[in-house]
């Protein structure tokens, strides 16, 4: 499968089964779709009105040449090794945990309703959390890597919890050869030397949230009292991530129709101090005045390309950065039976959401919240793929049809590659709504 794109004035031609990428020029650019289906001499005619014989022939057998040395319409062959990868036995590897539904913060974008999910504003008990964890170790079967991340509304709010989870995972190591990653998302409100001083010990990556400039950020990331939480939270967050020193973070923001020129905000990231970046879309339901529209996605993709001429640059400076986005690992990037079968929702990757485990969400009080909880938590699921579009409406419709937003397509490996980075994919096979749960079969 031929992806080609143009970006800051490069032709660019992306074979997805090989992974080659090629800088072209426009007349091998025009040739390579052309080649695919039709012959040379077909080629020859077809471009004839718009170049000469012989550049034509020329980039005809550059083309021809790159077909030969495996870097252009090459085949497939990742088929059957996805098939087997998905008849493995799976386990259960990760589980995210709703320490705390309560939150001091009142985002205007929050999926979670300010930390409550709908719901009443509870914290979850110590018990119940050791219960998550004995499960996890439970149904891990010889996997010895374990992640736990603790997520709310904000988890700080519940910090003593954390701490002694924390504490009762580490006990249980040795015994049943199991090494636990805990992570931690946070809007840095409650930070102290306390807790700094716990996560540089005990969390192998910290998220923290911050929307950029602080007229971005406090526009939609207010104080409970709507006074700014920038003043509060970005001298805590710039030292937290200088105390700590190699381990993992990222400074995760949002963007709105508010910040199209969110670029400013990343490169305010940067300015900040902070070198491990994200900045992903809002999900909103489209009669919000902060929704993003589909009228602005020009404009988000002419400044993801500004993004990337400034990251280039930066780089070349020596004060560079590492702009992520979900989905993808921090460290290696999505593997090849995962990009092709699915991260493993629901399967190896499970949330604890009230004191019960369920597959992917659990005992959502309303339809809606479905996907943008998917989002915003950056699931993979497996059948419906969310293009740039996705952000203008949530709505589920029927499995197999194609949704507001949405684009469904049969095979997940004919999923286009999208050159702006803002595109993001859900796959699921099928979802039924039954009473108060999802019933998702995978």
């Amino acid at each position: 499968m031929i992806h080609q794109y143009k970006n800051n004035g490069y032709n660019i031609v992306l074979d997805v089964n090989s992974g080659s990428v090629h800088v072209v020029d426009e007349i091998v650019y025009d040739v390579i779709p052309l080649l695919e289906r039709i012959s040379a001499d077909e080629v020859m005619r077809e471009l004839a009105g718009k170049y000469g014989k012989d550049e034509l022939s020329e980039a005809i057998a550059e083309v021809i040449s790159l077909k030969e040395a495996g870097q252009l319409y090459t085949e497939d062959t990742y088929k059957e090794y996805v098939l087997d990868f998905k008849r493995r036995k799976t386990v259960v590897k990760a589980l995210c945990l709703h320490i705390a539904h309560d939150c001091n913060l009142a985002c205007r974008y929050c999926f979670a309703e300010e930390g409550e999910y709908h719901g009443k504003r509870a914290l979850m008990s110590l018990e119940v959390g050791k219960k998550a964890l004995d499960f996890l170790i439970a149904h891990s079967g010889n996997r010895r890597n374990l992640e736990v991340d603790f997520f709310g509304g904000e988890p700080l709010m519940n910090w003593e919890v954390v701490k002694e989870l924390v504490l009762y995972g580490r006990s249980k190591e040795a015994e049943h050869n199991k090494l636990f990653r805990f992570t931690l998302t946070t809007n840095g409100m409650l930070l102290n030397e306390e807790v700094m001083n716990f996560c540089n010990k005990e969390m192998s990556n910290v998220v923290l949230s911050l929307d950029g400039r602080k007229e971005v950020n406090d526009r939609m990331r207010p104080s409970r009292n709507g006074k700014s939480s920038y003043d509060v939270i970005v001298p805590k967050f710039q030292k937290f991530v200088e105390s700590r020193k190699q381990a993992r973070y990222y400074v995760r923001g949002t963007f709105t129709r508010h910040n199209l020129d969110f670029a400013q905000d990343v490169l305010h990231y940067a300015d900040l101090g902070f070198t491990q970046l994200s900045m992903e879309p809002v999900v909103a339901a489209p009669e919000e005045e902060y929704a993003i529209r589909k009228e602005d996605i020009p404009a988000i993709c002419e400044e993801y390309d500004r993004l990337a001429v400034e990251y280039i640059k930066r780089q070349k400076e020596g004060r560079g950065f590492q702009f992520f986005h979900f989905m993808i690992d921090l460290e290696q990037g999505p593997c090849v039976a995962k990009r092709l079968s699915g991260c493993g929702s629901g399967t190896e990757y499970l949330r604890l959401h009230r004191g019960v485990i369920s597959i992917l969400v659990i005992s959502l009080s309303g339809r809606r919240n479905f996907f943008w909880e998917m989002w915003r938590m950056g699931l993979q699921i497996r059948r419906f793929v969310m293009n740039l579009s996705c952000v203008m409406c949530m709505q589920r419709k029927s499995a197999g049809s194609v949704l507001h937003g949405f684009t469904v397509v049969e095979d997940v490996r004919q999923i286009p590659t999208n050159s702006m980075v803002l595109s993001q994919t859900l796959m699921i096979l099928a979802v039924s709504w039954k009473g108060n749960e999802w019933n998702v079969r995978l």
